[in-house]
């Protein structure tokens, strides 16, 4: 009877057994969980959310957009935006409102000229182009304007110097005399000023120039063999004086055997007297 009384004995519990999966329970870890799966399609599958790969990014996505709000936009143009339209994204970018706040320094390049330089700016503001653009555009546009210049003068100075190697061989040994005698119709045609302008150009080297003056100075010579004289009354002084030192150099009027010796100082009595009128 006792026994009767006597409560059984409970069963042990058995240990409870670890979730399947779980780290702890060394098995595999459990699947991670799409947080997009519970969002509409419409919004999950919208091409901003492509970018954000967890909750903790979409809230930065959120409080990013909350400061946002309220500060001024600017809208990208479109095909249909008006010129007006364009022009204020212009300013709200940085463009000056009035042209005079407008500044664009000038580069620094060798022979920019000012007029053109203050059209170029007045130019760049009206297209709408920012100052520090506008600089850099001018500064490369000088750059390649230089450039091509210098490559135009080189082209220039190895033609001439070609086309003089070759006067060179047409004339052969009497190149030299030739070209004195050029050289002397320069002093009997131009003044100092003429002279300079015609050496700062670099048309002294010229062929064209230098075959040309030769066929003058030899008209000259045969003007003066015949009887011809060279000084006439429009002459000026400083033209007088030029043919002055010509004669004086001149073999023929040296010396007093030569045919056109008389001649010669006929002419040099009436350069003299244009050179000192009465």
């Amino acid at each position: 009877m006792s026994e009767a009384l006597t409560p059984a004995a409970e069963p042990a519990a058995s240990p409870a057994a670890e979730p399947a999966g779980t780290v702890l329970g060394g098995g595999a870890a459990a699947p991670a969980v799409d947080w997009k799966a519970s969002l509409p399609d419409e919004i999950k599958l919208d091409p901003s959310m492509a970018a954000i790969t967890d909750v903790a990014g979409l809230a930065k996505s959120f409080v990013h957009s909350q400061r946002m709000v309220g500060a001024d936009k600017i809208v990208v143009p479109g095909k249909y935006t008006t010129p007006q339209e364009k022009r204020e994204v212009y300013h709200k970018l940085g463009l000056p409102r009035e042209q005079e706040k407008y500044e664009v320094v000038p580069p620094e390049v060798a022979g920019m000229d000012k007029v053109m330089f203050d059209n170029y700016a007045k130019k760049s503001y009206e297209l709408g182009i920012f100052p520090d653009q506008a600089k850099a555009l001018a500064t490369w546009f000088a750059a390649e304007s230089a450039q091509i210049a210098q490559k135009a003068s080189e082209a220039n100075k190895a033609g001439e110097a070609k086309a003089l190697e070759e006067l060179k061989a047409e004339w052969g040994p009497a190149y030299e005399s030739k070209a004195m005698t050029a050289a002397k119709a320069v002093n009997h045609l131009f003044d100092d000023k003429d002279k300079e302008a015609l050496e700062s150009s670099g048309l002294g080297n010229n062929p064209l120039l230098i075959r040309m003056l030769s066929k003058i100075g030899d008209k000259f010579k045969e003007d003066v063999i015949s009887g011809e004289s060279k000084s006439t009354p429009g002459m000026t002084p400083a033209h007088a004086q030029n043919r002055i030192d010509i004669l004086r150099s001149d073999p023929a009027y040296k010396d007093a055997k030569h045919p056109g010796h008389v001649q010669l100082q006929e002419e040099m009595t009436t350069l003299y007297k244009i050179m000192h009128p009465e």
